[in-house]
């Protein structure tokens, strides 16, 4: 009797071997989001656009709203990136970061010591956490002689974007104030992505700071700001929060 029960066993494997079904736990592979299975590495690399064209400094675009323009800096924070896994709880990774577009070293973020975890959404900020903005250590990239800090009304400049507009126009954005400190954020779930070192490419199209959620006419609205209380900062605000930044693969 145990001769044949052990032969039906030693079958019933080869059987269900030939006709391809898996017998490994499903549990462990079915996931969703981006899975670190120890402490890891998290890049940010970021591609910067205008519409469909790299962007470049020097080179005129042109808006949804027909104004021609070209742009000779471009700077930003981008802070505070965080995690959040399937039980619904964030991780904030702590980071402070300038970015510039004239400088190609300032494109990408590394950060160490990522947990592991199973995520399913990120978000970052641009600009500084309201902490950051009025108190603590102004070290690193947070140290105002990179000139991204407002000396006489105390607080940093979350978003630079200096240039020229329907011909020699100039314009010069300088968005601050813990009321237009866009905050982003990313879903997740739709990747399937697992490993301790991963690069998320994400993108920032310029062109969507002019129009997407809202339309920004440079000759209608601010074409020079320097506070947090001019009324086209919400109206940046929005559109860096909405339109401007995608995902486009992870690896």
């Amino acid at each position: 009797m145990k001769k044949i029960f052990f032969f039906s066993f030693l079958c019933a494997i080869a059987f269900s071997a030939c006709d391809g079904t898996d017998n490994t736990d499903p549990v462990e592979d079915v996931f969703k989001g981006v899975k670190f299975e120890q402490t890891g590495i998290l890049s940010l690399s970021m591609n910067h656009k205008f519409n469909e064209e790299a962007l470049e400094l020097g080179k005129n675009y042109v808006t949804a709203q027909s104004d021609t323009v070209k742009f000779d800096k471009l700077r930003y924070y981008l802070t505070n990136i965080s995690l959040q896994d399937v039980s619904g709880k964030w991780f904030n990774l702590g980071n402070y970061h300038l970015l510039d577009l004239d400088v190609p070293t300032k494109h990408k973020i590394t950060l160490n010591n990522v947990p592991a975890g199973n995520y399913v959404k990120m978000s970052f900020l641009i600009g500084v956490d309201s902490v950051a903005n009025f108190s603590g250590a102004q070290t690193g990239e947070l140290d105002p002689s990179y000139g991204m800090y407002w000396t006489w009304a105390t607080g940093y400049i979350f978003f630079r974007l200096n240039g020229r507009y329907n011909g020699n126009n100039p314009l010069s954005f300088d968005l601050g104030g813990n009321n237009n400190l866009p905050k982003i954020e990313f879903d997740l779930s739709t990747f399937k992505i697992k490993g301790n070192n991963l690069t998320v490419n994400t993108e920032f199209n310029l062109a969507s700071i002019f129009h997407s959620p809202h339309d920004y006419k440079l000759t209608r609205e601010n074409d020079d700001m320097h506070s947090a209380t001019y009324p086209g900062a919400p109206l940046l605000k929005d559109n860096i929060k909405m339109g401007c930044f995608n995902i486009t693969t992870i690896k």
